[in-house]
């Protein structure tokens, strides 16, 4: 699209306004494109911050069932 703008812009034969047209029309483009990449993004973020949270809670859950087996292993063993 770059290349494509370069040529029009550079090119003597394509007149001022169809020039600046085509400026407006990639411009547009671009601020589209930077915007939906935006969103993509940021749902990109939020679906790996679930993720983490879920890894948290996860830990937390087999934290627990460790230590609770680790109890019931220290109060079966005979006292010495």
């Amino acid at each position: 699209m770059e290349k494509k703008l370069r040529d029009i812009v550079t090119n003597s034969a394509i007149s001022g306004r169809l020039k600046e047209a085509c400026a407006w029309s990639s411009l547009a483009l671009a601020v589209r494109f930077a915007k939906r990449q935006k969103s993509e993004d940021a749902a990109k973020v939020k679906k790996l911050q679930d993720q983490l949270e879920e890894q948290k809670l996860l830990t937390k859950a087999l934290r627990g069932t460790f230590l609770s087996q680790e109890q019931e292993l220290t109060l079966q063993q005979p006292l010495l």
